[in-house]
């Protein structure tokens, strides 16, 4: 009964009635919503047994740093778990930073599994729908087709009129699942003064061209939130600056044409680097070194892809490189 009342809530949120609809569209929706509202509920169980998960990892590192009279670290520990939306990871410990990053990724695994369970059930309900709209807008039932159409906006899909090609429903807005991202990336990065060949980050049909210095993509919830060239430490503060107030999971590649623009490294930069599992970051690279790194606001070394060497680095790396 609740779930029959919520979904009538819903369909009159938007000016609907169940009524309006023909039984075969009216039973799609009812089981479509019903199946996202299960699909959240359980969402939310998962991910907040990680949390649960993560207390208590974070605890444990917590316990052995006040043992180890690591007076700093239990500080900037606790500074985290008071305000973790605000914090950044880069300051903690590596073995707490590697409890959160693989929090992360846990978390981002189960919402995209979530939403490509959701994706496929409503591709089916949009089916039924057309179908349906197709055939009462064929039988002249105005009123029927009208709610038919307006049900199929409401589930992110524009009935077409007569002639006109059907619209794809929109994407979500999250970042695309991580192996979809990585398939999307296109990524050069050159060291050497010698090599002409443009620098660019390209992420499906975008691309920044990459002029010399460390240049930075990121990406929260599809939209590319931050596109700088950094050359100079007043530039690697602004990174860092906007950096923190991204949250964990924002998605984030960098890389360099001819040279850091700061040696030393900067230790800002050097900071949001690792914050998004860099190993080894830039600092203290050879002098005009190729550095690509892909990972995420919180991720650890061994989930983030990173390469350093002299010349030029191409992502995807060449099938012989990853031997």
């Amino acid at each position: 009964m609740r779930i029959l009342l919520l979904i009538i809530a819903c369909l009159a949120a938007h000016g609907l009635c169940a009524a309006d609809l023909p039984d075969d569209a009216a039973k799609a929706v009812a089981a479509y919503d019903k199946k996202k509202l299960d699909s959240d509920a359980k969402v939310l169980a998962d991910i907040a047994k990680e949390k649960e998960a993560l207390a208590k990892n974070m605890q444990k590192v917590l316990e052995e740093e006040t043992k180890a009279h690591h007076s700093d670290a239990v500080r900037r520990i606790n500074g985290y778990l008071e305000d973790a939306e605000r914090k950044s990871t880069a300051d903690l410990p590596e073995e707490a930073a590697e409890c959160i990053g693989s929090f992360e990724k846990k978390k981002r695994d189960i919402e995209a599994k979530a939403d490509g369970e959701i994706a496929k059930q409503k591709e089916s309900l949009v089916k039924v729908l057309r179908k349906a709209f197709d055939r009462e807008t064929k039988a002249g039932h105005t009123d029927v087709a009208a709610a038919l159409k307006q049900t199929l906006e409401v589930h992110g899909d524009k009935a077409p009129a007569a002639g006109e090609t059907p619209i794809a429903a929109a994407t979500p807005g999250k970042n695309p699942p991580w192996p979809e991202f990585l398939k999307s990336l296109k990524v050069i990065s050159i060291g050497g003064w010698e090599d002409t060949k443009p620098t660019a980050i390209t992420i499906g049909d975008y691309t920044k061209p990459c002029p010399y210095g460390l240049n930075v993509v990121a990406m929260v919830e599809g939209k590319r939130v931050i596109e700088k060239t950094c050359h100079s430490e007043p530039e690697y503060q602004a990174l860092f600056d906007e950096f923190e107030k991204l949250p964990n999971g924002a998605y984030l590649v960098a890389t360099i044409r001819q040279d850091t623009g700061c040696i030393p490294f900067s230790t800002k930069g050097q900071k949001v680097l690792r914050a998004c599992g860099a190993k080894q970051g830039l600092d203290g690279a050879e002098k005009l070194s190729a550095y690509v790194l892909i990972g995420a606001k919180g991720m650890t070394s061994a989930q983030a892809i990173e390469r350093i060497q002299p010349g030029r680095i191409e992502y995807p790396f060449p099938a012989a490189a990853k031997k």
